[in-house]
């Protein structure tokens, strides 16, 4: 696994189209497609069984939440975030900016990530 990971770092940071395809394929796996889903879940398995290995060595036990735990929990948190003005859309993505100006959201980016306001096009 630890080969697979990082042979796919290597490509993620040496082929733009294999880059693109990749966080594609994140926004997928968050919207919950079954076959995205399917391989992160293959995926989880194999390194859940080599990091039991070294668990079982430590005599380390854990109870395992995952990521997706949370998933439930964030259109809510976004929402109200939004509402509160402390997040904005930024190049697709919903983002809270330390330090920027607090953001009024109206559906459009108000500013960037520097906290400055964003220049329209």
């Amino acid at each position: 696994m630890q080969t697979f990971y990082q042979n796919a770092k290597k490509r993620f940071d040496d082929d733009e189209d294999f880059k693109k395809k990749a966080h594609e394929n994140v926004v997928k796996l968050q919207s919950g497609d079954e076959f995205c889903l399917a391989g992160w879940k293959m995926l989880c398995s194999l390194s859940r069984k080599e990091f039991q290995k070294l668990y079982d060595r430590m005599e380390i036990t854990l109870e395992e939440k995952g990521e997706s735990f949370y998933n439930p929990k964030l259109a809510p948190m976004v929402k109200e975030l939004r509402e509160a003005g402390h997040a904005v859309e930024d190049q697709g993505a919903i983002c809270i900016f330390v330090g920027g100006k607090k953001a009024k959201d109206d559906g459009k980016k108000k500013e960037g990530k520097d906290g400055k306001p964003k220049k329209e096009k």
